[in-house]
């Protein structure tokens, strides 16, 4: 035979399929006879069964469409073929047809038990000529009313009854409605396979619409609760009175809040149940709610089917944890000082946009630029106490935050202020010592703090120095004071930075050696950094004033002369110093405010031969400026010390004549600061009087 005539045969086996598929559509008990190659008819009578057999659905051949049957009600083939040769014969055993939920039986849960069995057989037709049913491929699925597969199961094959296969499902992620059921199955070896479907009606109680609280919202204990939600019939078919809702009941943290056998019924509002729960309520919550809380939602219809819904929302019961980590508490802190601090909230977590930091009056809300940083859950504010609003010795600082629950934060610490430069100079005014005798405060002769020998400030040709030359520093740091006139003066230094203490150097006078670093103001805050320095050392405070009395004027109201002799000089080859002064700050401390330029017995040895710097002539103007930095960052800078260097084998330079011009500036386009001031007018409240200790 051509090929021709033998797609003509296999055509016609198909197609006679139909007809011998169609008798087992029906749901009989028993497989079809052979088929033969007659054509096929329509589907047969149903079996009394009424479950749903094959109708010998083949892949590859184009094969007919699913039989089902309900009370004898037969299922229809649409092509031909032979079941017995191609696919086995498949029929549905549980679980029953539904489609009338008022009469048929319908898949519910029964005491908790939210599983229902599928049940199929899958044996081979009566022309099968040796054929098996391939045990480990056989499929049982469930559908949902789309038609989607929602779980599919391997047939678990019977150990009693090698032709069936079952398997567990579990239907409550089934919306109420439709379901179905479908088992496929094939021959060993053969691809060709059979299936059966057939149609039900599940029912898992009334639809839930949750409204709010939304899932993992975040709510504060001290707030009501707001609660809305939905339960409507779910009908599985048109005309379904078991669908009604009878019962509503909400469950917070296992508290039954309404409905129930015991708490009134659920309110509605326009048709939503619609409530506000007050969780601080210790009548209703013992141990009042704290973090992920259960909240359940059940629905039940007449048919006694209950559904519930259980997620969860977030109680937060407390604000953000703020920690202050620098500076610290009562520190004392320069104009720019970064406030650094963390906020952590295990609950709801932080609201970031509610963030902010009060100085004195003026609040600084979170934004983003450069005031603030943010690394996780520590945050950095630039805190500029030179902008702040009365702050003018002491900063309050209130950081305040919500989380996300709206619950509220706040830390609040102080600071002290101190945006006085510390006061630097090269050649200081004489000052009195004072110490407390028999009651009485005793006055000493007035002295110069740095010596005899140090080179002072020009003023006169006769002033000419020689090369070498003796260099002193006195730095003393200052503090912001209360302007409150009725409050007592408080004042609280950080100290100077010991290692800042410099003295710069210029020798081309034209060019000055002080310069202006601040954009507003006219006085010179800065020297010029490219200049060479002359690094120097504290020297501890010993020593005694000379407290003699004919030498000293009492100051009226003061203090009163002394009765003391001439004590000895530190340097007993030198007679320059007698007192080596200190800084009494508040608190007992005291810090030294003498520098030298030796590291050790800086009192006897500061010498320094200028010439040798890079920049400086042999004679001619040089112009030497200190520097000194306390200790939260303000700049301190001297008055020029203008010196005259004549060397003796050099011509006379013009500094150095009897009508020699005026001394340089040494500043370029700023102001010289001022020299370290006494006024004896105003003792008691001023700190060039220096208190012994008592």
């Amino acid at each position: 035979m051509g090929q021709t005539g033998m797609k003509y045969l296999v055509l016609s086996v198909v197609f006679a399929l139909s007809g011998a598929l169609s008798t087992a559509c029906g749901g009989g008990d028993k497989p079809p006879p052979l088929g033969g190659n007659t054509p096929g008819a329509s589907g047969g009578s149903g079996g009394s069964s009424g479950h749903a057999g094959s109708a010998g659905k083949l892949s590859e051949f184009d094969a007919g469409e699913d039989g089902g049957g309900r009370d004898g009600a037969g299922g229809t083939g649409t092509n031909a073929g032979d079941a017995g040769v191609l696919a086995p014969f498949v029929t549905i055993v549980s679980p029953d047809p539904a489609s009338d939920p008022n009469v048929d039986p319908i898949i519910q849960s029964v005491k908790g038990n939210n599983i229902v069995t599928m049940r199929c057989d899958a044996v081979p037709g009566s022309g099968a000529m040796g054929k098996t049913v391939d045990a480990s491929a056989v499929t049982l699925e469930m559908l949902d009313a789309s038609g989607t597969v929602v779980d599919s199961k391997p047939g678990g094959q019977s150990q009693t009854n090698k032709n069936e296969f079952s398997h567990d499902f579990v239907f409550t992620s089934l919306k109420s409605g439709k379901v179905s059921f479908r088992c496929r199955a094939h021959y060993v070896g053969l691809p060709q396979e059979a299936s059966a479907t057939i149609a039900s009606l599940v029912d898992n109680g009334p639809t839930i619409t949750r409204i709010q609280p939304l899932a993992d919202s975040a709510h504060p204990l001290t707030q009501p609760v707001p609660v809305e939600f939905a339960v409507d019939p779910a009908p599985l078919a048109s005309g379904d009175d078991g669908a009604a809702v009878t019962d509503v009941e909400l469950q917070i943290n296992g508290v039954t809040v309404c409905g129930g056998a015991s708490a009134p019924a659920c309110p509605i509002v326009s048709g939503h149940y619609t409530l506000s729960v007050n969780l601080a309520d210790t009548a209703t919550f013992t141990t009042p709610p704290n973090g992920s809380i259960p909240i359940s939602i059940t629905g039940t219809n007449r048919r006694k089917i209950a559904r519930t819904d259980t997620y969860h929302f977030v109680v937060d019961s407390t604000g953000p944890v703020i920690n202050i980590t620098l500076p610290v508490a009562s520190d004392i802190i320069g104009g720019s000082t970064l406030l650094q601090f963390t906020i952590d909230d295990p609950g709801s977590g932080v609201a970031i946009n509610t963030l902010s930091v009060t100085l004195n009056k003026d609040v600084h809300p979170y934004m983003m630029n450069g005031l603030w940083s943010i690394t996780g859950n520590a945050y950095t504010f630039k805190l500029d106490a030179t902008t702040v609003t009365d702050a003018t010795f002491q900063v309050t600082v209130i950081i305040d935050v919500q989380d996300i629950a709206g619950n509220e934060s706040k830390k609040q610490v102080s600071y002290y202020i101190d945006t006085s430069p510390p006061i630097v100079d090269l050649d200081p005014p004489p000052l009195q010592e004072v110490k407390l005798v028999n009651n009485q405060y005793v006055c000493s002769l007035p002295f110069d703090p740095l010596g005899d020998v140090p080179a002072n400030d020009w003023t006169n040709p006769s002033q000419a120095i020689k090369d070498v030359t003796f260099l002193r520093v006195l730095a003393w740091d200052q503090a912001n004071q209360t302007l409150d006139i009725n409050s007592p003066v408080l004042t609280h230094f950080r100290g100077v930075d010991q290692g800042s203490v410099t003295i710069y150097v210029q020798g081309d006078v034209s060019k000055g050696v002080l310069v202006k670093n601040a954009k507003n103001g006219t006085v010179c805050d800065e020297v010029d950094k490219t200049l060479p320095i002359l690094t120097t050392y504290p020297i501890p405070p010993s020593g005694s004033s000379d407290f003699e009395p004919s030498q000293v004027s009492p100051i009226p109201g003061y203090c009163v002369a002394g009765t003391e002799n001439l004590p000895p000089y530190l340097c007993p080859a030198q007679p320059d110093l007698l007192r080596v002064i200190q800084h009494e700050q508040s608190g007992g401390n005291v810090e030294p405010v003498i520098y030298s330029l030796a590291p050790s017995k800086g009192e006897c040895n500061s010498q320094i031969q200028l010439a040798s710097l890079p920049g400086v002539s042999r004679s001619g103007w040089v112009c030497l400026a200190a520097r000194a930095v306390d200790g939260v960052g303000n700049v301190g800078v001297s008055a020029p010390l203008r010196l005259c260097l004549a060397n003796p084998n050099d011509p006379l330079p013009d500094c150095a004549k009897p009508m020699s011009s005026t001394p340089p500036s040494c500043t370029n386009d700023c102001v010289a600061p001022a020299h370290f001031f006494f006024d004896p007018n105003n003792p008691p409240t001023h700190r060039s009087h220096i208190r012994l200790p008592q």
